[in-house]
């Protein structure tokens, strides 16, 4: 009888235990809620200390890219609801101006490209959602055909910038060198943005090559044949052009110095090509070379150089184009890299 009692006055206050455990459990959850309540933890998103206007404008630069919305999380002022919705709507349509964009496509010769096709992308922002204070920015895309004066405009949009997605017409290329983005107004109709076209003409038969010489920087004369795709230590005129890279020696790849080189064309001329196209080699204004010299006090100096040329060669029987990269320092010595099409048919046609 004694240990039933026990077991019994055992088992009720184990289920007192228990039970005084459960409320003191409640009890810390409810005062939890209670304080967060109480100091409520802002979302971070109102908690910047920037407006909504500055937000959306900080991605409304006009090097956008080609994606077919972006979507941007709107903060503005603490306030009520509906004044932080009208907020969002008046700060979006801030960013929606009225785009003024005049353009002319032209060829080589400066004339008119009729009928080009213009692909063309405006980014329009609008709110995407007002309970979420979400503005988004949608692409709209537009197909312009150029007038007779290659001429076309973009007026009838609103949008924050003007992206050219592409330029077409059977038998032209488009220049690498295009600009794609602009702002809400460029060019005006006494004075439009130029994209140019070459119109391509008979292919010429080339030789080319893509070669990655390793030098020694100290002056010494390299020759190298592009037909053949070589390089020599020598000067004895054996190809098609001599260069020479000059660096004072034990330097490092972080020390400043005075560095030069030099391209010399065999029994030719060179000019240095700055248009949009290098299909055809002009027929004068060639020198005998091409020096340059990097100032170790310069504010533009660096240990590399890049350049365009049009050569001519071996008493006019090559025609080339030839694009360099000269590293004053590489792997402790240098290098002279060249990408290179040659007509070896004493031809001025560089069309590949």
């Amino acid at each position: 009888m004694k240990k039933t009692t026990w077991f019994i006055m055992l088992i009720a206050l184990g289920a007192l235990v228990v039970a005084i455990w459960v409320r003191s459990q409640t009890s810390k959850k409810v005062s939890g809620i209670a304080s967060r309540e109480a100091s409520p933890i802002a979302n971070p998103a109102d908690t910047r200390d920037v407006s909504a206007k500055e937000q959306l404008a900080s991605r409304s630069d006009t090097n956008f890219t080609s994606s077919s919305a972006q979507s941007s999380q709107i903060a503005p002022k603490q306030g009520s609801l509906a004044s932080e919705q009208q907020g969002i709507q008046a700060v979006v349509a801030e960013q929606n101006a009225a785009i003024d964009f005049h353009g002319v496509v032209v060829d080589q010769e400066d004339k008119p490209v009729v009928g080009a096709k213009v692909n063309i992308g405006v980014r329009h922002w609008q709110v995407e959602s007002l309970a979420r204070l979400n503005a988004e920015g949608t692409m709209i895309r537009r197909e312009i055909a150029t007038g007779s004066d290659g001429r076309f405009n973009v007026q009838d949009v609103t949008g924050d910038g003007v992206q050219i997605d592409s330029i077409h017409m059977d038998g032209y290329e488009l220049s690498p060198k295009t600009t794609r983005h602009f702002g809400t107004s460029a060019g005006s109709s006494g004075q439009p943005v130029v994209f140019r076209m070459w119109k391509k003409g008979p292919q010429a038969t080339l030789v080319t090559g893509d070669k990655f010489f390793g030098i020694i920087p100290d002056g010494r004369t390299y020759t190298i044949n592009l037909l053949q795709g070589t390089k020599s230590e020598n000067d004895n005129g054996d190809g098609d052009l001599q260069i020479t890279v000059t660096r004072p020696n034990g330097v490092t790849r972080k020390d400043r110095y005075n560095w030069s080189f030099s391209v010399t064309p065999v029994q030719g001329g060179i000019v240095e090509a700055n248009g949009d196209f290098m299909y055809e080699a002009p027929v004068s204004g060639y020198a005998t070379n091409a020096i340059y010299r990097f100032d170790a006090t310069g504010s533009d100096w660096k240990y590399r150089a890049k350049k365009d040329f049009f050569l001519v060669t071996r008493n006019k029987q090559n025609y080339a184009r030839i694009s360099v990269e000269v590293f004053a320092f590489y792997d402790n010595e240098g290098v002279f890299s060249i990408n290179y099409a040659v007509n070896p048919t004493g031809s001025r046609n560089l069309q590949p």
